[in-house]
């Protein structure tokens, strides 16, 4: 390898002048600025290559590094590690891996970070650590909350929520889970109270249907009749419906093309297609004729 790093120097060197450093990173930070699909066939073609991605200086584990410095670095700590790293003259390594513990799995991991004043004291064993030949710094998976459970450890704050359709007979166009990812992939960016959709799966194989998780909006949600220990008195309800019929205007106020939502649905015949799906439903759904 050290042979070889004149000429990777050289073909890096090429690789900057011709803007297509970093193709992963913003434009902000250095980068091509390329989104998940169009780095995601970049690098599709760089992987015919062992070396492909690295004369990029998109390599993993330097490429996630830089992404987690971005987003949670400290001034510090971006001008110590961050900017050599865009800039191609250091790399970083990743420990994750612990003995008796499989590498694929944080819900797992056993060494710990513990607070201490303005710093983290690390507790554990790494090994098979990516990269860490030469790294100038490492990124360390531990645990930061010893008393969470497993599941919390990894998403601390944040609950999802698994949304599926029911189970049996269901009519063909109804529960949707693609078109409701869709949907949501493109609503909560416009419209807050709408929950953030993370991954869609169509694979049948799975759960017996296509299904999506998304955060977990916390909430009542009102039926027929109240939760348990819940009243509401008239001045709530009044202020409950004008705030439902306050959030139904301004969803039908969005621009559904500017946000990217214009080819999702057929609006000419809607009303027609409506009338005629459901008196089509009350019709099979008639049980016996009733004597008058």
């Amino acid at each position: 390898m050290k042979s070889l790093l004149p000429r990777l120097k050289e073909v890096r060197e090429r690789v900057r002048e011709l803007g297509y450093w970093c193709p992963q990173i913003s434009r902000e930070h250095g980068g091509m600025g390329l989104s998940l699909v169009e780095y995601g066939l970049v690098s599709a073609v760089l992987g015919r290559c062992q070396l492909g991605h690295y004369a990029f200086n998109c390599q993993a584990p330097d490429a996630g590094n830089m992404e987690i410095l971005i987003k949670h670095g400290t001034p510090e700590q971006k001008r110590a590690f961050l900017e050599p790293l865009l800039q191609g003259r250091i790399h970083s390594c990743f420990a994750m891996t612990e003995p008796e513990r499989p590498g694929s799995n944080p819900t797992w991991m056993e060494t710990s970070a513990v607070k201490d004043g303005q710093d983290y004291v690390i507790n554990g064993r790494k090994w098979f650590t990516s990269s860490a030949d030469g790294a100038s710094f490492a990124i360390v998976m531990a645990v930061t909350d010893a008393e969470a459970g497993r599941y919390d450890r990894a998403l601390r704050d944040r609950e999802l929520a698994l949304r599926c359709p029911p189970f049996g007979s269901k009519v063909k166009t109804a529960h949707d889970m693609g078109r409701e990812y869709r949907v949501l992939s493109k609503l909560h960016k416009a419209y807050s109270p709408a929950p953030r959709p993370f991954f869609y799966c169509e694979d049948e194989s799975v759960l017996g249907a296509p299904f999506y998780g998304m955060e977990r909006v916390r909430g009542v949600i009102l039926r027929k009749y109240l939760p348990p220990g819940l009243e509401i008195q008239p001045d709530t309800a009044r202020r409950m419906s004008e705030s439902f019929i306050d959030n139904l205007a301004v969803l039908h106020g969005l621009d559904f093309e500017g946000v990217g939502l214009g080819n999702l649905g057929k609006p000419e015949g809607y009303v027609a297609r409506q009338i005629t799906g459901w008196i089509k439903r009350y019709e099979r759904s008639r049980t016996h004729e009733l004597e008058e």
